[in-house]
């Protein structure tokens, strides 16, 4: 799924971004321990912050287009309350 198609099933209502979320998490599970793309992943975060989403849309507020889809920061970008490893090796 694109961005556009999530931002449209989030307006659309034919999901929500808790939904959205744990498909995200569940396919990382699924396909990192082959391809190792993620350091670390952080699920109790990311979830939420998707449920923080969702409580808002149901509010009538929506940060933005992209509010409440899941998305990857790579390692060396700072974010609130998380640390970075600032490397690119696994």
């Amino acid at each position: 799924m694109t961005m556009k198609q999530a931002s449209e099933a989030l307006a659309n209502k034919t999901v929500t971004s808790v939904e959205l979320t744990q498909s995200y998490l569940q396919r990382i599970k699924e396909k990192d321990v082959e391809i190792h793309a993620y350091l670390e992943v952080f699920e109790s975060h990311a979830l939420e912050q998707a449920k923080a989403s969702d409580e808002r849309r149901a509010g009538g507020e929506v940060l933005s287009e992209i509010d409440g889809i899941p998305l990857a920061i790579k390692d060396n970008m700072l974010i609130h309350r998380l640390h970075a490893h600032l490397r690119s090796t696994y």
